[in-house]
């Protein structure tokens, strides 16, 4: 029983995919705009640092699902347009915190902004009883998957 409930959890992931590609993912991690230009990698990590505060390379790159090195690359990018900075942790003189400055709050602010407009412009084509159970089904998945991350990280 368990095994058919993850292989149909799979499927449904696998059927998501493309679509999170088509009409998500572009909302996400497109900007070009006038006074920033970033790379989807860029927006990812500063998203994830407004999300999650200050975090350490290897947390980033745990987040992202990127080799420590190409994250260097990314982080040294950010850094060299003011979007965030590097500290040193107190607790262990080895390791650098990496966190928004003011400008990369803004950024996120701002992009934030864009995104709700965005996807007000996308899902405004569904009925009421269509977003309600587009917006319970996301609840549960972020809600579920949230539980699996304490419980995979509290095994480590």
């Amino acid at each position: 029983m368990k095994k058919n409930k993850i292989d149909k959890i799979t499927g449904n992931i696998i059927q998501f995919m493309p679509l999170f590609f088509q009409f998500l993912n572009p909302i996400l991690l497109r900007e070009n705009g006038e006074r920033f230009t970033l790379n989807g990698n860029q927006i990812k990590l500063l998203m994830i640092l407004k999300l999650f505060s200050k975090k350490t390379s290897t947390d980033l790159s745990l987040y992202m699902d990127m080799p420590k090195g190409s994250l260097t690359t990314v982080i040294d990018s950010l850094e060299k347009k003011g979007l965030i900075s590097r500290i040193k942790d107190e607790r262990d003189r080895r390791k650098q915190i990496i966190e928004l400055t003011d400008e990369g709050d803004y950024f996120t602010e701002y992009k934030n902004d864009k995104c709700f407009t965005e996807f007000q412009d996308l899902f405004k084509v569904l009925s009421d009883e269509e977003l309600e159970k587009l917006e319970t089904g996301f609840s549960m998945v972020v809600g579920q998957l949230m539980k699996l991350r304490e419980k995979i990280v509290g095994k480590n």
